[in-house]
């Protein structure tokens, strides 16, 4: 009896430092988080860190994880976006866009002189195709903006959808030396008003952000030793009408993947959720057929309990998301986490509202392995998601 009651005192004892240490971590993460979402688990799902983990929260771009994990699985790692051309009787190079979200300056000469290379270098002009998209798109929580973060999503768009340029008084030159000063992007500049570096998205009408690429293309065919008449028009592709030229783009779907979570690019997010609609369901790309595809894929890794998903970028804020769903997403999303940018050591996806910071992914410990960690902050809280993952790489 008195060896029992000695071998449960040395359990108390021993207990007692890790019950205080662990207290002790929770306090600081309090001090922190304020009345945020933190939650920690390690490998085998045990929390190591809870706070407030009942509680919804808006992904914001972290829910980027989600349209990564859903288009590694259903494009596949293998995929690539591609555009089409066409050429008639007279000349007309026709340009059907199907939503390539990386057809970018870089892209375009690949695309100009593989183009040139099947046999013609003459062209009438252009007629711009964008019928792979449903007409009108719209992504919940985008608005009318100029930032990059609100540009519209089209089946046929260049740079993102975006200009970059320097604006200098009445002087405007490419911010970028691969990409050309085309007219529409001068006449985007001026009007915008704004000085120095800027990146303007091409919201204003789906014809604008057409037209822009269409002299992009224009500019990029002519610059690799083609020729193309004045006219660019929007049109479709005559039915029948022979593809002279495939161009798929160079970037497989990890890139993509791992570029629009590096860049936490919008655009980029939405293009792959319309694009698996297509894959599933057929052309056009419909919003509603994307998201129905990403809610099979989070149906199938049990995700669709505590994730809602309306859009593919996060920036919806009817977009919400507890921490255990996203636990969960972290453990499918495992097998391509090196797409995820460092952050702080720790690999992780962040999330910017004006109502919401947050971040999750994975961090390697001393003591624990690697962990999955979940934060969703009050908006202020920019450098706290940060300071969370030190606190974490220190404690654990």
């Amino acid at each position: 009896m008195k060896h029992t009651i000695a071998a449960l005192i040395l359990t108390l004892c021993t207990a007692l430092p890790a019950l205080a240490a662990d207290d002790a971590l929770l306090a600081e993460v309090k001090k922190l988080a304020g009345d945020g979402v933190v939650v920690v688990v390690d490998e085998e799902g045990k929390a190591l860190v809870e706070l407030n983990p009942d509680r919804p929260f808006i992904p914001a771009s972290s829910l980027k994880v989600a349209t990564g994990l859903a288009a590694m699985e259903v494009l596949g790692p293998d995929y690539h976006f591609s555009t089409h051309f066409y050429v008639d009787d007279d000349g007309m190079l026709y340009v059907e866009g199907r939503g390539d979200p990386y057809l970018i300056s870089e892209e375009l000469d690949l695309l100009a002189p593989a183009l040139l290379a099947k046999g013609r270098k003459e062209f009438a002009g252009l007629v711009l195709d964008d019928s792979y998209f449903e007409p009108g798109i719209t992504i919940p929580g985008v608005t009318k903006s100029d930032n990059p973060y609100d540009a519209l999503n089209t089946a046929l768009a260049v740079n993102f959808n975006t200009i970059f340029v320097v604006i200098d008084g009445d002087t405007i030159t490419s911010a970028e030396e691969q990409t050309p000063i085309v007219p529409l992007a001068l006449t985007v500049a001026k009007e915008s008003g704004r000085s120095g570096k800027v990146r303007i998205n091409l919201t204003d009408s789906p014809e604008r952000s057409l037209q822009y690429a269409g002299e992009l293309i224009k500019a990029k065919l002519e610059a690799h030793g083609g020729t193309v008449g004045d006219g660019i028009r929007i049109g479709h592709v005559p039915e029948g009408l022979p593809v002279h030229y495939i161009h798929e783009n160079s970037r497989a779907i990890p890139e993509v993947v791992a570029g629009m979570l590096k860049y936490s690019n919008n655009y980029m997010a939405n293009q792959l959720v319309l694009e698996m609609g297509v894959v599933q369901h057929g052309r056009p790309a419909t919003l509603a057929n994307g998201v129905e595809v990403v809610h099979g894929v989070l149906e199938e890794h049990g995700l669709t309990d505590g994730l809602t998903y309306v859009e593919g970028s996060g920036i919806s804020r009817d977009n919400l998301a507890t921490a255990d769903a996203m636990c969960r997403l972290l453990t499918a999303f495992h097998p391509h986490k090196e797409l995820m940018r460092d952050r702080k050591g720790a690999l992780a996806k962040t999330g910017s509202l004006s109502i919401t910071k947050t971040i999750i992914g994975y961090l390697d410990t001393s003591e624990h392995g690697e962990v999955r960690f979940v934060f969703g902050l009050d908006g202020s809280k920019w450098n706290e998601r940060f300071a969370l993952i030190e606190l974490l790489k220190k404690e654990l």
